[in-house]
């Protein structure tokens, strides 16, 4: 048998056969891997929740005891400008008589309910940063009115000073009862001082 014959590389026509390659091997999808499980978070420990607080309920009573430090502190400052209004000739020696009778009694009213509580006024007045010297005088010095101090003759000013006192001491009396004064030690003081300034008035003929 006759021996084929290799075709040889220079022959017209000759294409070399390549040798097939084995396909490239793809890297595993990071997104199809298998991930690892997350690490557990720790949560920190919540607070117990605070209980949720009652409103504080005052009776009439408290609610009264309550407003009176608040009520003393008008009253010094409405009298430091009354006084200050009737120093600049702001108001009538009438209208500044009559505001400066209920400020007195109403004062005289509220010291004899807050003597236990605040018995130094001008203490109560500086720890409350009020600068107040004209109505510390008139409630707390005189105890009465400018124009009842001043005005008129001699005799017709210890009548008028009697009247404006005799008058002070109904209000007061009466405001005491009003903000439920009713114990005995609170109202005689009162009393008498309204029997003492009643005696005084010289044109009330009281024996007859």
């Amino acid at each position: 048998m006759a021996e084929l014959e290799r075709p040889r590389p220079s022959a017209p026509g000759y294409v070399a056969e390549v040798p097939a390659s084995a396909p490239p091997l793809e890297a595993p999808d990071e997104a199809d891997a298998p991930s690892a499980p997350p690490a557990p978070v720790e949560q920190a420990p919540t607070a117990a929740a605070a209980p949720a607080r009652r409103p504080t309920t005052l009776s009439a009573q408290e609610r009264r005891e309550a407003s009176k430090p608040g009520e003393l502190y008008s009253i010094i400052v409405a009298s430091e400008h009354l006084e200050s209004a009737f120093i600049r000739g702001s108001v009538s020696n009438q209208d500044y008589e009559r505001e400066c009778n209920l400020l007195l009694a109403q004062f005289k009213t509220l010291k004899t309910g807050l003597k236990d509580k605040c018995p130094d006024i001008r203490a109560f007045a500086s720890e409350h940063g009020l600068h107040c010297p004209l109505a510390e005088e008139r409630l707390l010095g005189t105890g009465v009115a400018a124009t009842a101090l001043f005005g008129g003759t001699a005799e017709g000013g210890k009548e008028s000073l009697a009247c404006f006192k005799a008058s002070e001491g109904f209000i007061t009396l009466l405001d005491a009862v009003k903000l439920n004064l009713t114990a005995a030690d609170e109202l005689l003081p009162l009393v008498r001082d309204l029997q003492a300034s009643i005696v005084r008035l010289l044109s009330l003929d009281l024996l007859g």
